[in-house]
């Protein structure tokens, strides 16, 4: 599931690829599984997203399961997938746990402009 507009992170990439890249662009982090269906769906929806907007930078997080160092060490607590954050260049991180694909891509959409945020 891997493509040239997103990034596949390991533990030990982890601090490089997200968080550094963060200081620079908007990072999105996609932890998911294979054996979760709407990570599937999502994954299809972030590729496009990441080919439309490349001031986004898009990483995905494998977990397995929620026994793994990478859950341990950043998804303290968290017991659904998908699980996105959304890492903003001034530190702001929002988690999106478990959410429908539907209210992350708003999210994500809002963070890329603003004026998406604002209510109509």
């Amino acid at each position: 599931m891997s493509d040239e507009a997103i990034f596949d992170v390991d533990v030990e990439a982890f601090d490089e690829r997200v968080l550094a890249a963060s200081q620079r662009t908007p990072v999105l982090v996609d932890f998911w599984a294979d054996w979760c269906a709407p990570c599937k769906v999502l994954d299809q929806r972030l590729t496009a997203l990441a080919r439309v907007h490349p001031e986004l930078a898009v990483r995905r997080v494998e977990v397995p399961d929620f026994d793994t160092d990478v859950a341990q060490d950043h998804l303290p607590g968290v017991t659904a997938l998908p699980t996105v954050w959304l890492i903003h260049p001034d530190g702001r991180r929002e988690v999106l746990a478990g959410e429908s694909v539907r209210v992350i891509l708003k999210a994500v959409r809002a963070a890329l402009d603003p004026a998406e945020a604002t209510p109509r």
